[in-house]
């Protein structure tokens, strides 16, 4: 049985059905055509279809109670024909025409035996027309040949065999074929000289084009970071593409990943440092042809790093050490040893020391300590004060001895005596005697006052060897008052 298809009313809907069986027929055997028409709200037609071939009336038939009309016919000449149904109405319904069948009648006793091959021009075909060639080997073959699609007609043309030429052919150029695979057979129908005859089932296989799109994860990253590079086809048709996607850095191969729910993905945390060109292909399968992405630029910075203090400042008491947290936050891997260095402002003889770290790929604490910093000491301004009484007071004495000395004369042995009383008294106001103190001088004892250092760290670490990771200096600042 071969089945028609559905046609739009000529006034509003009513859907008609055509089939024929056998399609071939024999010449000499009879076929039947039958419609069948569904009514508009679930009402039943009645009234007449009429069947046609090739726009010849063939006859009418009344619907039965189930709106099936049925046609015998015979002695339709050999050769393709273009059968039609018409519906002509009802009160209730309108008017239809189903859409035309082939019906192919044969010669298969009549003349010579023939036989036929086919091909096509494109095989795989991306969707779009596609030209069936069939050849039929017989005496002077014409008439026509039936291009089928499984078992449902496709087309029909005329068999044409040039003079001199050994066998005819036909050809069909075959729009509407979808992606897939097809079995598609050529049946010659015959004619007066000729027997009708198959070709063998050419596998015509239909692809649909498509697209594949490439996207990163992170175009810009940084060595030992994961990127992920997904890789989704499109078709231009409604198969969801299935298959492989050969993802490829320049013609270097990276990974071949399945296709799942169109898409495929790829994840590398090993690419070199420096710009790559990553493409992903397509495989194709049965539905679809293969495609192959635009380059994707994807860049690979030298793995880096940051640190932080915590906290940026504190207060401790004099003899006391001072602790800091410092926090290193790698980009990328980052594989170089770190150390650190300190630098104070103003200069002090205090120490600081932290364990070197490698980050690698996480967050990495050590802990700097900073010991020996010391108060500002106001010792100095005090000895300056008795310096300055104790300079004064020989000088004094030293100057009533030479004024006294015009009124009266001494002799140079109480002169001398004077002057090393007056230089006793002075060494006794500068340097003090016991805990005494002396003229000029608030306290023999130096005191303290609090120091605030402006403390700059150094973080210093070397390129590593493979030049994944870069060499970097970086510097943070602290505050530390030592009271």
């Amino acid at each position: 049985m071969r089945l028609g298809g559905l046609l739009e009313s000529w006034n509003g809907s009513t859907p008609l059905l055509l089939s024929s069986s056998p399609n071939p027929v024999d010449s000499a055997a009879q076929v039947t055509f039958t419609a069948t028409a569904t009514g508009a709200n679930g009402s039943v037609p009645t009234g007449t279809v009429t069947f046609a071939a090739d726009g010849n009336s063939l006859g009418q038939s009344t619907l039965n109670a189930n709106g099936v009309a049925v046609f015998p016919s015979s002695g339709l000449a050999v050769g393709a024909h273009t059968i039609t149904a018409t519906y002509n109405g009802d009160a209730k319904n309108p008017a239809a025409k189903s859409l035309p069948l082939i019906e192919t009648v044969i010669n298969t006793t009549n003349g010579t035996a023939t036989s036929a091959t086919l091909s096509s021009d494109a095989n795989p075909s991306p969707l779009g027309p596609v030209i069936l060639t069939a050849d039929v080997f017989g005496n002077n073959a014409s008439n026509t040949v039936t291009f089928l699609d499984g078992v449902v007609p496709i087309g029909s043309t005329t068999v044409y065999t040039p003079p001199g030429q050994a066998f005819g052919q036909a050809f069909f150029y075959a729009f509407a074929l979808q992606a897939g695979q097809h079995f598609i057979t050529a049946l010659y129908s015959g004619d007066s000289n000729n027997q009708s005859s198959t070709s063998p089932v050419l596998l015509q296989v239909m692809t649909a084009t498509t697209a594949t799109l490439l996207g990163s994860s992170a175009p810009i990253a940084f060595a030992g970071d994961s990127v992920t590079f997904t890789a989704t086809v499109q078709s231009s048709s409604t198969n969801t593409p299935t298959g492989t996607v050969t993802f490829k850095d320049g013609t270097t191969s990276l990974a071949t990943q399945a296709l799942r729910s169109g898409s495929a993905s790829f994840t590398s945390s090993t690419m070199a440092v420096g710009s790559h060109d990553i493409v992903a292909s397509y495989s194709g399968d049965t539905f679809d042809s293969a495609s192959t992405s635009k380059t994707l630029g994807e860049k690979l910075n030298a793995a880096s790093f940051t640190f932080a203090t915590s906290p940026s400042s504190q207060t401790i008491s004099s003899g006391d050490t001072a602790n800091y947290k410092l926090t290193v936050t790698p980009s990328g891997t980052y594989t170089s040893e770190i150390s650190f260095s300190c630098a104070f402002s103003p200069a002090s003889s205090a120490t600081c020391s932290a364990s070197p770290v490698i980050p690698n790929a996480k967050v990495s604490n050590t802990t700097l300590t900073i010991s020996g910093a010391q108060p500002a000491s106001s010792a100095g301004l005090h000895a300056v004060r008795r310096l300055y009484a104790g300079f004064w007071i020989p000088l004094g004495v030293a100057s009533l001895i030479l004024v006294g000395g015009r009124k009266r004369k001494f002799s140079s042995g109480v002169l001398t005596a004077l002057f090393a009383v007056a230089l006793m008294a002075s060494a006794m106001t500068m340097f003090g005697c016991g805990g005494g103190g002396s003229s000029g001088s608030s306290t023999t004892n130096p005191t303290t006052d609090a120091q605030t250092y402006t403390i700059t760290i150094t973080a210093t670490a070397p390129a590593s060897s493979n030049g994944k990771s870069q060499a970097i200096t970086a510097k943070e600042t602290i505050t530390l008052t030592v009271e």
